[in-house]
């Protein structure tokens, strides 16, 4: 795996804090273990990363709310960030949305979808002319 290259201006808004350093962790997880062949970890760091920085946002303005776009397997199970964050502040709500595109909407609940997260979203993508 190659490390992701630091960019070079500094951040200014909330979005480039968080990549900012999430880049910056990823990049000092993959340089120092098993000369950057380590992916799991370096994912591990980044949602850390991304858990500290919406857990301070939270802190630093209360009744606010926070959404978070991430992938999948950043949010599934509730693990990854919504663990982080949990970790941070113990107390706080959050709710989890695992997005799927199945080719067809299921007509019952699958019993692989039970507990991957707080909300499963199914979605179809419909192409024009079809």
């Amino acid at each position: 795996m190659a490390a992701p290259k630091i960019e070079p201006l500094p951040p200014e808004t909330f979005f480039e804090k968080v990549i900012h350093i999430g880049t910056r962790i990823v990049y000092r997880v993959t340089k120092k273990w098993n000369k950057g062949d380590n992916y799991l970890a370096s994912i591990a760091a980044a949602n850390e990363a991304a858990g500290a920085v919406i857990a301070d946002f939270v802190k630093a303005n209360p009744g606010w709310s926070v959404a978070a776009s991430v992938d999948n397997d950043r949010i599934i199970y509730n693990a990854a960030i919504p663990a982080s964050v949990k970790n941070r502040i113990p107390k706080i709500r959050q709710a989890s949305f695992y997005i799927t595109a199945p080719a067809k909407c299921p007509s019952s609940f699958p019993k692989e979808h039970q507990n991957i997260a707080n909300y499963v979203w199914y979605m179809t993508t419909v192409v024009s002319g079809q």
